[in-house]
Order: C-alpha cells, then sequence, then structure tokens
C-alpha cells in the first residue's frame, strides 16, 4: 500500500489500523527492545522476546531503570494473561504474581506496555490521524496523532487515574516492514517524557515460560498496608 503513496498524503486511520492488525497477525515471534525517558523521574530500557503463537502473547524482558532501589534490574515475564515480576532486593529475589485479568490491579495496564501488540492496540483506539513521511532504508515511515483522552480510557482505571498527567495530544512515528509488521514505534509525550520501541529478529526461535512455582511469591499490598511490604 505505501507504493502508492507519496510523502505527507493522510492516510485513513482505519485503514491504518487495519494493516497494524495483519502485521501482527504475520507475526510469531520477535526480539524487542524498549527505552523510555521520562525526565526527571529517570529512565527505563528493557529488551527481550515476545511470541505470538499462542492464543495470548508472551514476553520475557530484562530491564533496568533509575527508579529501582539500589540499582536492581527486573526480570519481567508475561505468561498467559498473569505479570511475573522479580525487582532483586525488593522482591527479596523472587516473582511477584500479578493477575492482569483483575480489574482493580494499579499494574493493569503494564502488560499493555510491555507487549508490543497491545501497546499497539491501545494507540489504535484513540489514533485520530495518519500522515505518510516516506520510505527510509526499505521501512515505511508514518506520523500518527493519538487523542490522549481516548487511549485514557482504553487503559480503564489506571488510565483514568493518571488521567490529569496526560498531555493535549501524543505523536508518535511509526515504521512498518513490507508485511506491515512494527520495526520501530517512537512517541512523544511533552512534559512526560518519551519513549521507543523496536521489533526485530522476526521468526527466530524463543522460549518463553512462567518461573518455577518456588521462585514465586503473592505480591504485598503495596497500596494498602505499605509496612506489610518485603524492605529493600
Amino acid at each position: 500500500p505505501a507504493a502508492d503513496l507519496e510523502a505527507g498524503d493522510d492516510v485513513d486511520p482505519g485503514e491504518f489500523t487495519d494493516r497494524l492488525a495483519a502485521g501482527f497477525a504475520n507475526m510469531t515471534t520477535a526480539h524487542v527492545t524498549m527505552t523510555a525517558d521520562l525526565g526527571a523521574a529517570g529512565s527505563t530500557r528493557g529488551e527481550g522476546d515476545a511470541d505470538y503463537s499462542a492464543d495470548r502473547p508472551a514476553v520475557a524482558m530484562t530491564m533496568s531503570s533509575d527508579m529501582m532501589p539500589g540499582g536492581d534490574g527486573m526480570d519481567v515475564r508475561l505468561v498467559d494473561g498473569v505479570l511475573y515480576l522479580d525487582l532483586g532486593a525488593l522482591s527479596k529475589d523472587k516473582f511477584w504474581k500479578l493477575d492482569l485479568d483483575d480489574p482493580d490491579s494499579p499494574f493493569g495496564a503494564m502488560g499493555a506496555q510491555l507487549d508490543p501488540q497491545s501497546s499497539v492496540g491501545l494507540l489504535e483506539k484513540g489514533l485520530e490521524s495518519v500522515t505518510y513521511v516516506g520510505d527510509e532504508d526499505g521501512l515505511a515511515h508514518y506520523e500518527a496523532t493519538v487523542d490522549p483522552e481516548a487511549l485514557r480510557d482504553a487503559m480503564g482505571p489506571t488510565g483514568a487515574a493518571r488521567g490529569a498527567d496526560l498531555p493535549n495530544s501524543f505523536d508518535y512515528d511509526i515504521w512498518l516492514d513490507d508485511q506491515d509488521r512494527v520495526t520501530k514505534l517512537t512517541s512523544t509525550m511533552g512534559d512526560p517524557g518519551s519513549v521507543e520501541m523496536t521489533m526485530s529478529d522476526f521468526g527466530s526461535d524463543v522460549s518463553i515460560e512462567a518461573p518455577p512455582a518456588d521462585q514465586v511469591t503473592e505480591m504485598p499490598d503495596l497500596f494498602g498496608d505499605f509496612s506489610a511490604s518485603p524492605k529493600a
């Protein structure tokens, strides 16, 4: 479809959404990198793999963040709708287990942030405009504008709680290959910062499993009695 476009052409948001969906339908596995620069709040970086061959996507990533006490990294896994977080000393070197299907979970949106397919799905909810920028090294580059209010609503209670932090608009740059697979996505959110995601090595062999039961524990109620949480 990009062959019929010229730089500066507008693209129907609905048609672009269909292309994104088709791209993920053609995808089995991918290597993923993510970087979030959040201004004064610090930065977060992650790298790992995603598997879309099952009914629900699986993701395994190692992450580092300026916001982690003691500089500990994170081992993060998303398997069958359950998020496992090993936060080093904070979680006593165990994986906290969080069911993302729980509508009251304060981490409900985190699965979408880790899973590129779900992240792009959220983007589609508030897509207002799309412009074709041009061909860049064999990739079709597009610019998109997203309504943050629609994005907040799509994120559910977690998004509503953060609504006051949203800028007036989200600006995205998206690069698609010849199978409409997302190879790179960047977003600029004004004062909250920016995010970059890349996807590569499509179809490579990956193995993503939940951690062994003896390495898993329930997450303490950090939002209730904080004194019950593990101390770093």
